[in-house]
């Protein structure tokens, strides 16, 4: 937990840290135990976004729904859906179209 309470502070100071302090969090087999996996995907996507490296970004989207972490409690929708547009490709879990019937139907 204090090390992940570290990398949310390194992100205004020194972000080559924070990632770094991240992907070693997320390597940890047992980090699920003290800090929940999601939060530390959702600071480096954040942060990959914010910078604009979408593909770095979506290299983290696509290892947290590896993991089967739900993405959408962890990160915006629209968030997800402009990674995945700024890489050109659908987000997981969705067929062309979809979105067009969705939209038709709110």
């Amino acid at each position: 937990m204090e090390r992940f309470v570290l990398a949310r502070k390194l992100v205004k100071t020194d972000t080559t840290q924070m990632v770094a302090v991240c992907v070693q969090l997320l390597e940890q087999k047992d980090a699920e135990t003290a800090i929940r996996v999601g939060d530390v995907y959702a600071l480096l996507i954040y942060f990959y976004a914010q910078q604009k490296d979408w593909q770095k970004a979506r290299e983290f989207l696509d290892g947290m729904a590896g993991r089967g972490i739900p993405l959408e409690p962890y990160i915006d929708a629209p968030l997800i859906k402009n990674v995945y547009a700024q890489c050109g490709v659908a987000p997981p879990g969705r067929q062309a179209g979809v979105e067009e019937i969705e939209e038709k139907l709110e």
